[in-house]
């Protein structure tokens, strides 16, 4: 897509939203592709127990499919939504695909299959933002938070990356993220300190604790379902922005719904376009723009609304890529700070 569509489609999208508009005008320009809903490990702050669906990999037929319709107006593909992305071995012909046809891609891993093989592959593959969750400094705390994990493998898988990615001259943009909980908090500096001054590491995050629309909780933060008996105003921008697209083809409107419970559609019997001018995404829509007073839990839960309807229409200035390196680059720990009890761990 040139720039100036792009733009275009972005300004109409974001019109829209601040309307309040059930009814699109333009497509999406984000997805979220399950690349599979298995995983390797067992983080204590990731609500896998909650997905109801059996265990399995996005075809490639299917993948195509979703390209195929989308690849005139999508900006960018995120490969991780409930599972370890590395675990379908056609990760890195579904990356090379989008890339073929235009579309940005993104891909959140926890590196303990990132061997020099899976390295050289999503190097060459034209991946163009990977993002490594590390969450610890110490391999005993990372074994608390990342259960079946190996973090000297990790360790040792991050070199390589790095060092491949160096030798041939790879523009990938590598982020390393933190995010803190009673575990690892008293790490935090020392992650920080150590990897914002690498050279080959693009960014280091401190991430913001997500409760999953209320799935989970965390004893660090002060408040950790601020919608727990009400419902913000404040719309959902992502109604108006993206798709999440489990591996089995259904669609669902956000990647908070972990149990799939709000099914907007299935892409093996319609298409993006249907689903998302349909009954039920028109429906969530009307509800988010005040139109109708009886909001879905899930959303009723969601810390995100706790953002403005104006601050949230501002993602629209940039593509979806340059807005997660933007913030991988400035969430600083001074700013996560202030949303953390302070409390001796």
């Amino acid at each position: 897509m040139k720039i100036n569509n792009k733009l275009k489609h972005r300004i109409g999208l974001c019109r829209d939203y601040l309307l309040g508009k059930e009814e699109v005008s333009f497509p999406p320009i984000e997805l979220i592709v399950e690349a599979t809903n298995r995983c390797n490990l067992n983080c204590i702050m990731c609500p896998r127990e909650k997905i109801k669906s059996a265990p399995e990999d996005i075809k490639l037929p299917l993948f195509r499919k979703i390209v195929g319709e989308a690849s005139n107006f999508l900006e960018l593909i995120d490969f991780s939504f409930r599972g370890e992305p590395l675990m379908n071995q056609n990760i890195f012909e579904m990356i090379s695909y989008a890339k073929s046809k235009g579309i940005k891609t993104y891909m959140s891993t926890n590196a303990n299959l990132l061997d020099k093989d899976a390295s050289m592959r999503l190097l060459y593959s034209g991946l163009d933002l990977l993002e490594i969750s590390l969450d610890a400094f110490s391999e005993e705390t990372y074994t608390k938070i990342r259960r079946n994990g190996d973090f000297n493998k990790v360790i040792n898988n991050l070199e390589v990356l790095l060092h491949e990615k160096q030798k041939i001259k790879n523009n990938l943009f590598v982020e390393i993220g933190f995010v803190p909980l009673l575990e690892n908090y008293s790490q935090m500096d020392n992650f920080m300190s150590h990897w914002k001054n690498n050279p080959s590491i693009n960014a280091a995050r401190i991430k913001p604790f997500s409760t999953r629309a209320g799935l989970i909780s965390n004893p660090l933060y002060n408040d950790n379902i601020p919608y727990k008996t009400g419902f913000s105003r404040n719309r959902c921008v992502r109604l108006w922005r993206s798709l999440s697209i489990c591996s089995d083809g259904t669609v669902l409107p956000c990647c908070y719904d972990f149990s799939g419970n709000y099914k907007l559609g299935d892409l093996k019997h319609q298409t993006i376009k249907e689903i998302w001018n349909g009954k039920a995404l028109i429906g969530l829509r009307k509800q988010h723009a005040g139109l109708t007073s009886v909001p879905l839990e899930l959303c009723s839960r969601c810390e995100l609304l706790r953002i403005s309807t104006t601050k949230q229409s501002l993602t629209f200035l940039c593509s979806g890529l340059n807005l997660r390196k933007m913030l991988a680059r400035f969430d600083k720990f001074y700013r996560l700070n202030k949303k953390i009890k302070r409390k001796e761990i």
